[in-house]
């Protein structure tokens, strides 16, 4: 199953709360899996809103689960790997050696 955030054109700290609640309640349905964030709709971005995803990437993976984006501009891509940040998709490596 998946679990699956939207954001909108703007997604900055006038909507960072929204999405904070959302992305909690997200992470807390255990039956999903893969938590799929889509950006494709994103025109603003900013650091709150980036905290929020990367703070949820790393609980969905601590969990054990796939954290996916899709529709990322390739714009918002480059920015973003300016400043070494990555919403890059991200698979939970349950084996224990």
């Amino acid at each position: 199953a998946k679990g699956c955030l939207k954001l909108g054109a703007i997604a900055d700290i006038s909507e960072a709360q929204l999405l904070y609640t959302a992305s909690r309640q997200a992470l807390a349905d255990e039956k999903a899996t893969t938590m799929l964030v889509d950006l494709s709709q994103v025109e603003t971005l900013d650091i709150s809103t980036m905290q929020i995803l990367l703070a949820l990437k790393n609980d969905v993976q601590a969990s054990g689960r796939t954290f996916a984006t899709e529709g990322l501009s390739a714009e918002w891509k480059e920015r973003l790997e300016k400043l070494g940040l990555s919403l890059d998709s991200v698979r939970a490596n349950l084996s224990s050696n």
